[in-house]
């Protein structure tokens, strides 16, 4: 049996066609495509090489930028450390949300706390109807968002809410990181 690796694809939006196509040629499967403001990301997986995928790219003549995913577990101590919420939150705020939706999911499963937890799901819900925004699925992000904002709602007062999940969905989304980094001990 093959072995598949997971690959993520940057390409500036005036040449997405031409990577689509070069992608569709070179055999990949469960291929997702998300639209940021400034490109287009490709989620795909393959047996091909890496070496491989670049020749097919690089015939294009234009930027791109290619990510082998590994799935490596972030360690407890990381997880329970501030960094890896602020690389998340930092993420959100550049439009990063697949990204930050992985770290957050990490952080969600190793809380304890109940309300923490709920928040925490509450970001990872607002991450993901991002996402969906960016594959152009607005009725499943605006569903995905009125749930994420009853969870965040929970642990926040009213008015500090509005800084973290405003009530009306908007894209792309800010958080104000510093009003989550007050709000959580």
């Amino acid at each position: 049996m093959k072995e598949f690796n997971r690959y993520t694809l940057q390409v500036r939006d005036a040449h997405s066609e031409k990577y689509l196509e070069i992608l569709k040629n070179i055999e990949v499967r469960d291929l997702i495509s998300r639209h940021h403001i400034s490109h287009i990301e490709y989620d795909f997986q393959t047996a091909r090489a890496t070496e491989e995928i670049i020749k097919g790219l690089v015939k294009e003549n234009s930027s791109f930028y290619l990510t082998l995913i590994e799935e490596v577990a972030p360690t407890t101590d990381l997880i329970k450390s501030e960094r890896i919420l602020d690389e998340a939150l930092y993420l959100i705020n550049s439009g990063e949300f697949w990204r930050a939706h992985v770290l957050l999911e990490a952080i969600w499963k190793h809380e304890e706390d109940l309300l923490k937890r709920n928040f925490f799901r509450g970001l990872i819900l607002l991450c993901a109807s991002q996402v969906k925004e960016q594959m152009n699925q607005r009725e499943v992000a605006l569903k995905m968002y009125s749930k994420a904002i009853k969870l965040v709602a929970q642990k926040f007062p009213e008015g500090v809410k509005q800084d973290i999940a405003p009530e009306h969905y908007s894209y792309p989304l800010r958080v104000n990181s510093l009003a989550v980094r007050q709000l959580l001990p």
